[in-house]
């Protein structure tokens, strides 16, 4: 572990240290046996929502696995973070969570099944910054990796953004998405002959 991520572990672990989970669950309708089974069985995509539900739900251990706050998805379905260093995507858990800064650069035409298997992997999204070096980019990949709403800053690289029939999504559609975004940079790259 290095320095960084002692640091990051330090200030998870003071921050939940005032936390008091609940050892019984909210009054409600359900029995309590079935309410904890609920909260034994879930797998992490279900335990982060029921967390966001009720703090009766907290886990003991945290349901994902934090990979850093700057990740870079490269051509060849690899991936650079902070915290894991140039990993194939399809090696990595199935419990990540990305913060802060997501790249994705593809020249190739499998980015559709790199970025699917990066969701399969992924069950939190909380991004601030979004980078595309993509010709092609699928809207529902695009409204996923927005899914949480807090992106502030997205850098388009020649991109263009399609529907499942193939057809180009406008620009205007993507800004209804985004309501918390203060920064749209779009970089077009003409050549000369």
């Amino acid at each position: 572990m290095n320095s960084s991520s002692i640091k990051i572990a330090q200030n998870i672990k003071q921050f939940f240290a005032d936390i008091k989970i609940p050892k019984y669950p909210p009054s409600n309708d359900f029995p309590f046996d079935v309410l904890k089974y609920m909260k034994a069985n879930a797998n992490p995509k279900q335990a982060l929502k029921l967390m966001k539900l009720n703090k009766y739900f907290i886990q003991e251990n945290c349901p994902f696995i934090y990979i850093g706050n700057n990740t870079f998805v490269s051509e060849n379905g690899g991936i650079r973070t902070s915290n894991y260093t140039n990993e194939m995507i399809y090696k990595l858990p199935n419990n990540l969570g990305i913060n802060g800064i997501l790249r994705v650069h593809e020249d190739s035409t499998d980015i559709d099944t790199h970025i699917r298997l990066l969701f399969d992997k992924i069950i939190f999204f909380d991004l601030k910054c979004l980078i595309l070096h993509v010709k092609k980019f699928k809207y529902d990949h695009f409204k996923t990796l927005i899914s949480f709403g807090k992106l502030k800053e997205l850098v388009l690289h020649d991109t263009i953004f399609i529907s499942k029939n193939d057809e180009i999504i406008p620009y205007e559609t993507l800004l209804d998405d985004l309501p918390s975004l203060r920064t749209l940079v779009m970089q077009v790259f003409r050549f000369s002959h």
